[in-house]
């Protein structure tokens, strides 16, 4: 038991771990978004993409660890790290687990509000784009389109070049 309850300590120490190298890239993430850096943007979800596949394979690993602990104890219901913790949390074993928990839930409420932040300066770029793509398109005289591809408005340009 002993045993596999290290196996289970170390998988969720290595799932914080991806949690940290998830939270650096999304902290890089923002100040490349901020700097519109499109290639470095690329490289950085890339990175990203591996990380959280790492992070399946491991939360999988973790998975099947707390099947096997739950059946030697006999635990019965849904093998969670947290039901996991409240049936030990009078031993080390528990409290340890417990700990990590309060860690990982850490990780992911900051992970959380940065994805958050990250989504917004996404949203007011492509709102940006959008504008300056009008702008053009309307500059350039021609037909202007709504987002259905129904030709909306007369053919006017931004600036009156009549005087």
């Amino acid at each position: 038991m002993a045993g596999l309850m290290e196996t289970l300590l170390a998988r969720v120490d290595g799932e914080i771990e991806l949690y940290d190298e998830l939270l650096t890239l999304s902290g890089e993430k923002k100040d490349v978004i901020v700097n519109n850096d499109v290639k470095r943007l690329q490289e950085i979800n890339a990175r990203e993409n591996l990380a959280v596949g790492r992070l399946q394979k491991s939360g999988r690993l973790r998975e099947d660890a707390m099947k096997e602990i739950s059946a030697v104890l006999n635990i019965g219901g849904e093998a969670t790290l947290t039901a996991l913790a409240e049936f030990l949390a009078d031993k080390p074993d528990g409290q340890a687990l417990d700990a990590r928990i309060v860690r990982i839930k850490d990780k992911l409420t900051k992970l959380k509000a940065l994805n958050a932040v990250n989504k917004s300066l996404l949203e007011n770029a492509l709102d940006y784009v959008d504008f300056s793509m009008n702008l053009i398109r309307n500059s350039a005289g021609g037909a202007v389109y709504d987002g259905a591809g129904n030709e909306i408005g007369e053919n006017r340009t931004f600036f009156d070049a009549r005087q």
